[in-house]
């Protein structure tokens, strides 16, 4: 669980970090700039904590089930292939008809 404790500090010192340039920049546009610029920095926030999170919940489903996890991310990523195939040649068969 050290990696999470990391993982939040680490998380508190980016979010204070875009906190200070989202307030630097801010007050230096006209207010539709503003906001647009403030929804565009959280978009980009939030966006990094999910995909964190993401790769913080395989780590631990791969804990809970002793799976190494480059064979869970190999395997996910075969997967992934193998429907991106299936897809196309579903696809490729519907346009010849």
């Amino acid at each position: 669980m050290e990696f999470l404790t990391n993982y939040i500090n680490s998380l508190g010192e980016y979010v204070t970090a875009m906190w200070k340039a989202i307030v630097a920049v801010h007050h230096s546009f006209p207010p539709e700039i503003q906001h647009t610029f403030v929804l565009l920095a959280l978009v980009g926030l939030f966006m990094d904590v999910f995909v964190d999170l993401q790769y913080i919940s395989e780590k631990w489903f791969c804990f809970k089930n002793a799976i190494p996890h480059e064979e869970y991310s190999k395997a996910k990523t075969n997967a992934v292939k193998n429907a991106i195939k299936e897809l196309e040649e579903t696809y490729s068969k519907k346009k010849s008809r």
